[in-house]
């Protein structure tokens, strides 16, 4: 049995001697423990071992830490608290959708495609600002359903279908003469 004040003399003078022995005698045994207590993985038990060992020569490097218990029985409780926080935050990370992360992710290409085609979306916004209230609806209402027929466009905004084919053709055309031209004044500025 290690004694307290033995390992604290160790850490505090840096006697890597005896940590190395102190650590070869307590991590195997702290490991079991923990694998019977939680169930955990032989990898994962030593991981939590090994990190309440070092956590605990940080201690008593710092001088936070007077143990009246048994190091060994310290040692064993702080592993298995460790465990329990490593299960804690993976759990946090398992709850995210792979999949989701995945869609995210752009390569570079695309976010640059990504980005001209965001900025030819505000061109577009910003000319449909400028036309009055009623061509600005129907625009919109063209554009939000672009599978409708002229007839079925007709009924919903109450227009003849001749009406809705000139004045989308009319529309459509003002659209990109207007994207055009603020889309070369936009190149212009930047180069």
């Amino acid at each position: 049995m290690i004694d307290y004040k033995t390992f604290a003399r160790a850490v505090q003078s840096n006697d890597q001697q005896r940590l190395s022995h102190f650590s070869a005698e307590l991590l195997p045994k702290i490991t079991s423990y923990v694998k019977a207590v939680t169930g955990a993985s032989h990898q994962i038990a030593e991981e939590a071992a090994h990190n309440a060992f070092i956590e605990l020569c940080r201690r008593v490097e710092d001088e936070k830490t007077q143990i009246s218990q048994d190091l060994l029985n310290y040692l064993l409780v702080s592993a298995r608290n460790n465990y329990l926080r490593m299960m804690k935050t993976e759990s946090r990370y398992e709850s995210i959708d792979e999949d989701e992360v995945n869609e995210s992710l752009v390569n570079p290409a695309d976010q640059v495609e990504s980005m001209i085609e965001d900025e030819y979306k505000q061109i577009i916004r910003n000319c449909i600002k400028q036309l009055n209230r009623r061509p600005r609806l129907f625009l919109l209402f063209v554009m939000k359903y672009p599978n409708y027929s002229p007839k079925e466009v007709s009924h919903a905004l109450d227009m003849t279908e001749g009406s809705v084919r000139s004045t989308k053709t009319k529309l459509m055309r003002w659209l990109q003469e207007c994207f055009e031209h603020n889309r070369e004044k936009r190149e212009q500025k930047i180069g």
